[in-house]
């Protein structure tokens, strides 16, 4: 039996038969109460952006560890969006999941670059790097991410 054609048996009798994508998120639509939801994410951003503007000129105390522990948080992240976008890819054979997943992978790696090319991590100038080595690993993040995203579509 293909994978397509097999169901999920609904556990209350005269529920809708589901199919096995459709439990998939990638192949889920939005519906109306999911776009309210992330509307209001989107806002409360916005208000946290605007509460916090008037404070943005006021230097905080350096905190080494700060970088670490973001740069780690953000591989993490990033590697386990990865491994979901796989396995979905693997379900449904979506070219758009695997270029998706493969952009999460590509993110991950240039933090874990990012991170040993910070300077003042592990060497004054960071390891093998250059004055603006850093610089351009936050670059090829930022960008490449919209780069790959609109390459899936």
């Amino acid at each position: 039996m293909e994978l397509a054609e097999k169901s999920v048996t609904p556990s209350v009798p005269g529920a809708p038969q589901l199919s096995e994508h459709s439990l998939l998120l990638a192949t889920t639509l939005a519906t109306h109460r999911d776009r309210k939801i992330a509307l209001g994410v989107a806002a409360a951003s916005v208000a946290a952006f605007l509460m916090s503007a008037p404070f943005a000129k006021i230097q905080l105390t350096p905190l080494p560890a700060f970088v670490p522990f973001y740069q780690s948080a953000v591989v993490t992240n990033d590697l386990i969006t990865a491994v979901l976008l796989y396995g979905q890819f693997s379900i449904l054979r979506s070219r758009a999941l695997l270029l998706l997943a493969s952009a999460y992978l590509f993110t991950a790696i240039v933090a874990i670059a990012h991170t040993f090319s910070f300077p003042g991590l592990f060497s004054t100038q960071g390891l093998g790097a250059g004055p603006q080595t850093t610089a351009l690993h936050v670059l090829a993040r930022r960008f490449s991410d919209p780069c790959w995203r609109l390459r899936s579509r």
